[in-house]
């Protein structure tokens, strides 16, 4: 059972850090167009029929923006690490399971981790649904 909640933990560590990643690159996406919100525009006559600040936004200067930028591809660059770290151990977890030739064992993975029915085990086994139930009721007592 142990087994079973770590590795559920690591693919969830593993889902938070893809949004993480994801999240900071569109906000490094943002704060690239802010950058260019920066540059004069073609017409460099000033209007006064319309306000001078629209939309309630100053635009950042140059130095904060590439100040940002540098911080959230640090950033970014820290999180592809840990990714590809808990990456790497999940299918050596992965492989280690998929090794195993005991039925036992295997009935615990499909039940326990891949969160499968008995029914679905059975058939995938080639086993019947009354022999994996047992194998699964033998191994539920073992583990509490």
């Amino acid at each position: 059972m142990i087994l079973a909640e770590s590795y559920s933990e690591l693919c969830e560590e593993i889902k938070t850090l893809e949004v993480r990643i994801e999240e900071l690159e569109r906000e490094r996406k943002l704060l690239k167009k802010r950058m260019y919100d920066n540059a004069p525009g073609a017409n460099l006559t000033i209007d006064y029929s319309k306000e001078r600040v629209t939309g309630g936004q100053v635009p950042m200067t140059l130095d904060v923006v590439i100040e940002r930028l540098n911080k959230l591809d640090d950033r970014i660059d820290q999180l592809y690490s840990f990714l590809e770290i808990k990456k790497d151990a999940r299918n050596k977890i992965d492989k280690i399971l998929k090794s195993s030739e005991d039925i036992d064992q295997k009935v615990v993975v499909m039940r326990d981790i891949k969160k499968m029915p008995l029914r679905l085990i059975a058939k995938e086994l080639g086993y019947s649904y009354q022999h994996i139930r047992r194998i699964s009721c033998r191994n539920k007592k073992m583990i509490s």
